[in-house]
């Protein structure tokens, strides 16, 4: 599975007041894309914003994975880089990960192998 995920210059997906942080542009229709006639789990269905909802179906069989939990264990992960850093909040630990691409605010991670 490929996921998405907007992170922080420190590695942070919420601040200390769950708020996210500044997006790229081309953040929400990067995930606009990526969920779009495909199935979300009713939890990451309840999280999107009602533009994305209309866009993808909810199913307990997902094959997009949009929570941090999901996020955590997909075969694939495309990070979009804030140019912010946060006071606080939540890293996403991407130790399981292998970075293959690094460009500008974009960057390509792989889940590493057994």
């Amino acid at each position: 599975m490929i996921g998405t995920i907007l992170l922080s210059k420190d590695g942070k997906y919420i601040d200390e007041d769950g708020k996210l942080p500044n997006r790229p542009a081309y953040d929400k229709d990067m995930l606009k894309a990526l969920v779009a006639n495909q199935t979300v789990s009713i939890h990451g269905y309840n999280m999107l914003p009602p533009s994305i909802r209309s866009t993808c179906e909810k199913s307990y069989n997902y094959t997009v994975p949009i929570t941090i939990k999901e996020l955590a264990k997909c075969d694939m992960l495309l990070v979009n880089r804030s140019d912010n850093t946060l006071n606080g909040g939540k890293v996403f630990r991407l130790d399981n990960f292998k970075c293959i691409v690094k460009e500008h605010r974009i960057e390509l991670w792989v889940l590493k192998g057994e």
